[in-house]
């Protein structure tokens, strides 16, 4: 009996120790991925809420003056005709980048220390304009590097991710301007003329 319980003692500390350090090294790694996990919901935070941002620039320029307390310039070349054609979103697309540039790169490392955003490349903000509706996008890539090495290979493990944020730009006096721009064609080139006399003749028709 003596024999037997002394052999089970045996089995127990082999059995402790392989169990007990795999335990602690998926527990240490589950806390890495986590950490992991958190600076991609930072950048994915960021990434939306400055995609917010801009659209709201694109929709109000008038928005930046008000919140600084200003009052809006309405001589301003903010609020040209067809300034979503000529380059007109071309600086809030610009300070959109640089707010993203600079709040990504003064991440901190999370709970664990070089884990900080790396190969980060972050794509120019655009304004798309649809003619019926316009919006305005984000994409940023980056990688994240847990440190920890499977067995066998000499890298570290590394997360590639992106984050796309893609906004409506709801902006009644921007349809407007659309179908203005149309109609100015079409007078431009004698569209409108051609157009009207098609819809008289076929009014002439019904009324017969």
């Amino acid at each position: 009996m003596t024999k037997q319980l002394k052999r089970e003692d045996g089995m127990l500390v082999v059995e402790a120790s392989i169990v007990f350090p795999t335990m602690f090294l998926i527990i240490i790694f589950m806390m890495y991925a986590g950490n992991a996990y958190l600076q991609k919901c930072r950048i994915e935070s960021i990434v939306e809420r400055l995609t917010i941002e801009g659209a709201a620039y694109c929709a109000d320029p008038f928005l930046y003056d008000m919140q600084q307390g200003k009052i809006p310039a309405y001589n301003t070349d903010k609020i040209r005709p067809y300034r979503f054609m000529v380059g007109g979103m071309d600086e809030i697309e610009s300070d959109i980048q640089t707010k993203l540039n600079q709040e990504i790169r003064s991440l901190d490392s999370g709970l664990f220390s070089n884990m900080k955003p790396t190969s980060v490349v972050i794509s120019t903000p655009e304004f798309h304009n649809a003619f019926i509706y316009s919006t305005f996008s984000v994409d940023v890539s980056y990688k994240v590097v847990i440190p920890v090495q499977l067995l066998g290979t000499s890298e570290l493990i590394s997360m590639s991710c992106n984050a796309h944020s893609d906004m409506p730009v709801t902006n009644a006096p921007e349809f407007i301007r659309n179908v203005d721009m149309v109609e100015d064609y079409m007078e431009r080139t004698g569209a409108m003329e051609r157009i009207q006399q098609v819809v008289e003749k076929a009014k002439e028709w019904f009324r017969n």
